[in-house]
C-alpha cells in the first residue's frame, strides 16, 4: 500500500478522490467506475477549471494506444452520470465542442499530513499487518511448534489457475452489515502471503492459517497477525493438494482437507492449532468443512461419480455418526464451493448447479438440518459461488462470486431471509476463499491480480522472444489471440476499460480497436482467407458467437442459444465450430460462417474443441470419470461422428489457452505446468511423449496461437499476484 506521503486526495462537493488507491467517495461510500473511467476523471480533477483538450487527454489516459475519440466520449457521459449535479444543478464537466473537456467544480487538495490527522481519528484495529511488533509472541510460537512432533503423509498436485483474475481497481469499500453501514472500514494486505493459495482466520481473529506451496508442494502454515511471524504446522510435501481448511469453532483445531495427486480421493485432517501430530478423520471430502455453532458436528459436500450425484454430508468433529443430508443428481449437484452452517443451526447454505442456465449456472440454497427440507436461498444467480460465510447475527450472508465467467470473483453480501443480493466490492480483482472471525470484527479475502502482455518469439524459441505491448492494467492477448494471414495479430485488451478486440502489427506497432461499447468481447478466431473474425460476445446479454469484416465493421451474431464461447473456424473457413456449456455439460457445434442452422456433434463434451488441419477431425480435452482433475484428449471425426482416438495429457493442461493443432497436423500443443512455471508443450498421440516447446522460466501463459506460415509464436504472458486480505472494523 502507497505510504501517506505518496498519496493525492482531492476533494470537490460532496466527493472525495484517492489518486494512489483509485476510490471515489460520495458522502463517504464508494462511487463505482471502471479503471479507463477513474483515470478519465483523476485527468480533469488534476486539472480542475483548465480546457484539456482531445489530443492530450487520448495520450494521457490512453498512451501508446490509438483510440477513437468515441471512447472518450463515452468516459464522459458515463462520469456525469455518476457525478451528477452540484447543488447550484450545474453540471461538474463541461465540454468545449470540438476542442476538449474541463473540470469546472472547485477543486481542494488535501495535505499527506491532514489525510494522516483523519486516518488516526479512525478506531484503530491493532497494528497494521505491514507493521511487525511483539515479536517474542512470535518467536515462542515457533518454539512451541518446534517441540512439537509432525508427522502428515501427504502428497499432492498442482496450484489451480482457473481462476483467471484482473488488475486495476483497488479495493472498494464494503457497503452494509444487516439494516448498518460498514463504515471506516480498514483494509490491510498481509505481506509475504503472494505464494499464499488457501487462508481463514481463526474465531478470535488473532491468527491466519494458511497454504503455502506451488505445483509441486504444498504446506499448511500458521501466521501470528498482530506479531507477523509464521511457523509451520504441517511440513510441505510433494505432490500436495490442499482443498480447504477451517477453524474449529473454540479456535482449538485446524480441519484441513487435503489429496493424494495419483488418486486425487481428498480426506479431512485435523491437528491442533499450534501445530502438532495430524489425525486422519474422514476420507472421500470434497469441500472444506463447516461447523455447527456448538463445534459438535461438521458437513461437507461429496461427490458420487459411478451415481452422477453429490451428497451433502453431516458428522460428528470427530468423524463418527456421518449421514447423508440432502442429495442432488447431476447436472443439478451440489457445486464446488464452501457449505456454510448457520449460526442458529437451523441451515446450511450450500452453492447448488441449475441445468436451467440463463447464462449463470450457480445458485445458492439452504437446507434446514432437522426438516432436511432445501429450497433456493437467494434471489440472484451466478456463474460461480466460491465460498460463502454467515454473519455473526444470522442477518445474511457474505460470499465470493462471479455473475458471469468473464467476470471476476466479487464479494457479494445477501441479506437473510429475503436473499437481496447486492456487490460489496466491484472492481476487476479476483477475491476467493473468504472468512470470518466469530465476532465480525475481521475478514480474510484471496485476493489474485493477473497481468498479461504479448510476446513473440521466432519458431517458439523462448530465448529469442521479446515483448510487444507493455503496461500492467490492459491484459493484453489474456482472452485471447490470433494471427490474420499478412502477419498481424487480433488480440483482447483492456485498454477501453472492458475486454475489447484489437489488432496491431507483428512488432505491436499500428494498435487499433476493432469493439467499443459492446459488452465482453473475448475468444477472436480469424478467418482463414482473413476476411472475417469471429469472437464470443456479451454484448446481446448472453455470449454468443458472432462475426465483424477484419477492420470491425458490419457486425452479425452468428448464433443464439444458452451460452456459445470459443468459436474456431474449419480449415476452408465454411463452418464455425464453438462449445456451448449447456446444462452444465459443454457440447460442441458448428454453424455456417454466414449463419443458419447450427449442427450438433452431441457425443462432444468439451470446452476447447481444436480443428485439425485437414478438417477432417476433431480434438477436444475431457475430465474422466474416475479420477476428478485428470484431462484425457479424444480425436472425434465431425464427418462420421465417431471416436477415432483417446490419450491421456501427461502435464495438467490450462484449459483456458486451449488445445491447439500442430501445423503438420501430427501432435497438439497446450500450456503445461511443471516446477510452477507454464510452458508449450507438444504431445503427439502416438508416441505419447510430451516434448517442451518453450522454456520461460517464470509467469503463466494465458494463450498462445502459431502465424499461419508457422514461423512466429504470439504468446500472451504475465505473472500472477496473490495476496492476502485482512478488511477489519466493518462492524
Amino acid at each position: 500500500m502507497n505510504s501517506a506521503k505518496s498519496r493525492r486526495f482531492y476533494t470537490f462537493g460532496p466527493f472525495r478522490l484517492d489518486a494512489a488507491e483509485k476510490i471515489l467517495l460520495r458522502d463517504g461510500q464508494p462511487v463505482t467506475l471502471t479503471v479507463k473511467d477513474f483515470e478519465t476523471l483523476l485527468a480533469l480533477v488534476e486539472n480542475g477549471g483548465r480546457l484539456l483538450e482531445k489530443d492530450e487527454f487520448l495520450r494521457r489516459v490512453w498512451p501508446n494506444t490509438f483510440v477513437e475519440e468515441n471512447n472518450l466520449a463515452k468516459h464522459i457521459s458515463t462520469l456525469r452520470q455518476a457525478l451528477g449535479k452540484d447543488k447550484s444543478g450545474r453540471k461538474y464537466i463541461e465540454t468545449v465542442p470540438r476542442r476538449g473537456y474541463r473540470f469546472v467544480c472547485p477543486v481542494s487538495e488535501v495535505e499527506a499530513e491532514q489525510t494522516l490527522e483523519m486516518e488516526k481519528a479512525i478506531p484503530s484495529p491493532g497494528p497494521r499487518a505491514e507493521e511487525t511488533s511483539d515479536t517474542t509472541g512470535g518467536q515462542n510460537l515457533i518454539a512451541k511448534v518446534k517441540r512439537r512432533k509432525q508427522r502428515a503423509l501427504l502428497m499432492l498436485t498442482i496450484i489451480s489457475l482457473a481462476v483467471v483474475a484482473s488488475f486495476g481497481s483497488a479495493y472498494k469499500y464494503l457497503r452494509a452489515r444487516g439494516t448498518e453501514k460498514f463504515s471506516q472500514m480498514r483494509i490491510m494486505r498481509l505481506p509475504n502471503t503472494g505464494n499464499s493459495i488457501l487462508a481463514t482466520i481463526s474465531p478470535d481473529g488473532k491468527f491466519i492459517a494458511h497454504v503455502i506451496g506451488d505445483s509441486e508442494q504444498q504446506g499448511l502454515w500458521l501466521r501470528q497477525i498482530k506479531a507477523g511471524t509464521d511457523a509451520q504446522i504441517v511440513p510441505a510435501v510433494k505432490r500436495a493438494r490442499y482443498l480447504g481448511i477451517t477453524f474449529s469453532p473454540d479456535g482449538e483445531h485446524l480441519y484441513y482437507v487435503v489429496a493424494d495427486w495419483e488418486s486425487l480421493l481428498y480426506s479431512l485432517y485435523r491437528i491442533p492449532a499450534l501445530g502438532g501430530t495430524p489425525t486422519k478423520v474422514i476420507e472421500d471430502v470434497d469441500s472444506p468443512v463447516t461447523f455447527s455453532p456448538d463445534g459438535k458436528r461438521l458437513a461437507f459436500r461429496r461427490g458420487y461419480r459411478a451415481q452422477s450425484e453429490t451428497g451433502l454430508i453431516v458428522a460428528n468433529s470427530d468423524g463418527s455418526g456421518e449421514y447423508v443430508l440432502a442429495k442432488r443428481k447431476n447436472p443439478n449437484d451440489f457445486a464446488f464451493g464452501f457449505p456454510a452452517w448457520s449460526p442458529d443451526g437451523k441451515v446450511i447454505a450450500c452453492p447448488a448447479s441449475s441445468d436451467e442456465r440463463q447464462n449463470a449456472p450457480n445458485q445458492l440454497v439452504e437446507v434446514w438440518v432437522e426438516e432436511k427440507v432445501e429450497r433456493p436461498l437467494a434471489s440472484g444467480r451466478w456463474d460461480l459461488i466460491t465460498s460463502v460465510a454467515w454473519l455473526a447475527d444470522g442477518s445474511g450472508l457474505i460470499m465470493t462470486a462471479r455473475e458471469e465467467a468473464s467476470s471476476p470473483l466479487q464479494v457479494w453480501r445477501l441479506s437473510y431471509p429475503d436473499g437481496k443480493a447486492g456487490k460489496v466490492t466491484n472492481d476487476l480483482n479476483n477475491y476467493n476463499v473468504l472468512s470470518l472471525s466469530a465476532d465480525l470484527d475481521r475478514l480474510a479475502v484471496m485476493r489474485s491480480e493477473s497481468h498479461s502482455n504479448v510476446w513473440v518469439a521466432a519458431d517458439g524459441n523462448a530465448t529469442r522472444a521479446y515483448q510487444i505491448t507493455s503496461g500492467t492494467g490492459n491484459h493484453e492477448g489474456i482472452d485471447g489471440i490470433s494471427w490474420t494471414p499478412d502477419g498481424r495479430t487480433v488480440f483482447t485488451s483492456y485498454a477501453s476499460g472492458d475486454s475489447d478486440l484489437w489488432v496491431m502489427n507483428a512488432d505491436g506497432t499500428g494498435r487499433k480497436q476493432l469493439t467499443a461499447g459492446a459488452g465482453k468481447n473475448r475468444a477472436p478466431q480469424v478467418s482463414p482467407d482473413g476476411r472475417y473474425i469471429v469472437f464470443e460476445s456479451s454484448r446481446a446479454g448472453n455470449r454468443h458467437i458472432w462475426r465483424i469484416d477484419i477492420d470491425g465493421g458490419n457486425p452479425k451474431q452468428l448464433t443464439n442459444g444458452d451460452g456459445e464461447a470459443r468459436p474456431r473456424f474449419s480449415p476452408d473457413g465454411r463452418h464455425v465450430y464453438f462449445s456451448q456449456d449447456k446444462t452444465l455439460k459443454p457440447i460442441v457445434g458448428r454453424i455456417p460462417v454466414d449463419g443458419g442452422a447450427i449442427e450438433w456433434l452431441r457425443h462432444i463434451f468439451s470446452e476447447t474443441p481444436a480443428v485439425s488441419p485437414e478438417g477432417d477431425v476433431l480434438a477436444y480435452p475431457y475430465e474422466t470419470k474416475e479420477q476428478s482433475d485428470k484431462w484425457m484428449a479424444a480425436y472425434f471425426s465431425p464427418v462420421d461422428k465417431r471416436p477415432v482416438k483417446i490419450f491421456d495429457f501427461k502435464l495438467p493442461v490450462f484449459l483456458p489457452a486451449g488445445i491447439h493443432w500442430s501445423k503438420d497436423g501430427k501432435a497438439l500443443m497446450y500450456v503445461g505446468n511443471r516446477g510452477g512455471v507454464a510452458n508449450i508443450w507438444s504431445q503427439s498421440p502416438e508416441s505419447g511423449r510430451p516434448e517442451q516447446l518453450t522454456d520461460f522460466k517464470s509467469d503463466q501463459i494465458w494463450n498462445f496461437a502459431w502465424s499461419r506460415d508457422g514461423k512466429r509464436l504470439a504468446i500472451a504472458r504475465g505473472p500472477v499476484i496473490r495476496d492476502l486480505v485482512l478488511i477489519s472494523d466493518f462492524k
